[in-house]
């Protein structure tokens, strides 16, 4: 585990960044007969990766960012941050003034982690809840026992867990109503903690918010469908099904000026910036940039998560190079044919070729050669396979169209 401890007077005039929200992989299952819930911040991604981080480190908390590795989440708190490994191990860097380093959990196996202002969270894969760093506000009292959890959310000062049934459970600092306003019954299906306010998802995309609002932090859009919640400082994001962002609250950094169109995949927001991720794994960012959170955002496709707070935010870079493989079965004249070559790469590679393919076949992006072909013979072609990331990987291969079986003569028998 990495622990890089600068020992220094808190930064006061850091209020606090903002979100996460941290749904496992069985709660997302738990819903999925209902709204199709995005994994938000915290939790493992399919395509892990390195950690690319941007911003300033003015306190010190991009000291100690791994350099390497393959990790699945990220997490940011004020001055800290937190990373999850392939075999659930927890990374830990930044500021140790008020404890956010000490007793990080060791060992494999967890699910996903949560960074608060400097306190954390991380679930085990047995649903049970850990905590660690400041206490000044009740964040490691009161943590709900037992197992089966299935989510963890960081805010300033509080915490959320949901339980396998959908229920909230909230413990810490309640000076806005962080704990008192907790919706009661089951049936949520994401959870997220901002500054002073949270934000839950039920099971058919309503969003519901409490704790403070004087900067319309409650004031949610109506209606259902949403698929993903982020909660910022004095603001929150949400999803659609079709992949939009809304935003509500305070947008004196320009919070709520969020990327036009669809087909967007995850948000993370930050204290007063925000970031999303479109289908590519393209990361877009929005809000304040007064320590180059937007100027110096990375390029290129290929990010599989993100994570924003005050000054500075993370990305998981899943980009690996494509290839291609595979011998194509022999085909017959006259016979609908199929076959798919094995494509690796994130982002996913798109397959082309530049040669004449057999008549009667076509080559999807996917990979995919099918059609039925109209004429025998072999036939030698390349196919490529590219995502950006490296050379285009190519081969040349070879189909066999076997001539199509002879028509049986019309029977004579018991003709005169």
């Amino acid at each position: 585990m990495t622990t890089i401890a600068r020992r220094r007077r808190p930064y006061r005039f850091l209020r606090l960044r903002g979100v996460v929200a941290v749904l496992t992989a069985t709660a997302i299952a738990l819903f999925s007969g209902t709204v199709a819930v995005a994994a938000p911040v915290g939790v493992p991604v399919a395509f892990p990766g390195t950690i690319t981080p941007w911003g300033v480190n003015r306190a010190g908390q991009l000291d100690g960012v791994p350099d390497a590795g393959s990790f699945t989440a990220v997490s940011v708190g004020t001055v800290h941050s937190l990373a999850l490994t392939v075999s659930g191990e927890i990374e830990a860097w930044g500021v140790n003034n008020i404890g956010q380093l000490d007793d990080t959990p060791t060992g494999q196996g967890h699910v996903a982690v949560a960074a608060g202002a400097n306190h954390s969270l991380a679930l085990t894969a047995t649903g049970e809840i850990r905590a660690w760093g400041d206490n000044s506000w009740g964040q490691l009292d009161n943590i709900p026992a037992g197992h089966g959890y299935v989510a963890v959310a960081a805010g300033a000062n509080h915490s959320l867990a949901l339980t396998a049934t959908g229920e909230i459970r909230g413990w810490g600092d309640n000076r806005s109503g962080q704990l008192e306003g907790i919706p009661s019954g089951g049936g949520y299906a994401a959870i997220a903690a901002g500054g002073w306010h949270s934000v839950a998802l039920t099971a058919t995309g309503e969003i519901r918010a409490w704790g403070d609002n004087h900067s319309g932090q409650l004031e949610a859009p109506a209606g259902g469908s949403f698929t993903a919640i982020s909660a910022g400082d004095y603001y929150s994001l949400a999803l659609t099904a079709a992949g939009e962002i809304r935003a509500w609250g305070d947008n004196h950094s320009g919070q709520l000026d969020v990327p036009a169109g669809g087909g967007f995949t995850a948000i993370a927001a930050g204290g007063n910036h925000a970031l999303a991720l479109t289908a590519a794994g393209e990361i877009r960012g929005w809000g304040d940039n007064r320590f180059g959170q937007l100027d110096k955002i990375p390029g290129g496709s290929g990010y599989a998560a993100v994570a924003a707070n005050y000054h500075y935010s993370l990305a998981v870079d899943s980009r690996t190079a494509q290839s291609i493989s595979g011998i194509p079965l022999p085909a017959r004249q006259g016979s609908p044919y199929s076959y798919r070559f094995t494509v690796t790469g994130y982002p996913k590679p798109t397959v082309t070729t530049a040669d004449d393919l057999p008549d009667g076949l076509e080559l999807s992006g996917a990979g995919v050669l099918s059609g039925t072909p109209t004429a025998a013979g072999a036939y030698q072609f390349t196919v490529s396979a590219g995502n950006g990331v490296g050379a285009t990987s190519s081969m040349r291969v070879t189909l066999i169209v076997g001539v199509a079986p002879a028509m049986p003569e019309p029977s004579t028998a018991g003709s005169h």
